[in-house]
């Protein structure tokens, strides 16, 4: 259905609702609809940053929390 859907408020309203929920791609793809690159930015960031986290813990860099940033 949203395919068919030209009204960015609702693009945008749909992308919220996605990134509340975690659905980072979706919500990227809808903000893109919506015409919101600051979001489409934002969203692109925290999963960046989930990414990096994981790789890091997975490596065991991490050695008494962020105290050294």
């Amino acid at each position: 259905m949203l395919p068919h859907v030209t009204a960015p408020k609702i693009h945008s309203q749909y992308a919220r609702a996605r990134e509340a929920e975690g659905r980072y791609k979706e919500a990227v793809v809808a903000y893109e609809n919506a015409r919101d690159y600051d979001s489409v930015i934002r969203c692109v960031v925290v999963v960046v940053i989930v990414v990096v986290v994981v790789v890091v813990v997975g490596r065991g860099k991490i050695q008494g929390g962020c105290g050294g940033l």
